[in-house]
């Protein structure tokens, strides 16, 4: 089935634009803006996760404790 859905141009293109919609609209009503990727400490991280939902609150997490207790560069030293 997902070889029947790649070959649809006209079905990938148009959800992207109502999710994107969809995020402008939730941040204009909650005040909380959301894209579809964020972020978080990456700018010298040569490690990234990727994940989806709620486990991104706790990879967040781990990388903040990562941080304070064996400094930004805890990656590069194991």
């Amino acid at each position: 089935m997902n070889g029947i859905v790649a070959r649809r141009n006209n079905f990938a293109e148009p959800i992207l634009e109502f999710l994107e919609a969809a995020y402008k609209d939730f941040g204009e009503l909650t005040g909380r803006k959301y894209g579809l990727i964020s972020e978080y400490k990456t700018a010298d991280a040569e490690t990234v996760f990727v994940s989806l939902g709620s486990a991104a609150e706790n990879i967040e997490a781990a990388v903040d404790y990562l941080r304070e207790t064996r400094g930004p560069a805890w990656a590069r030293s194991t």
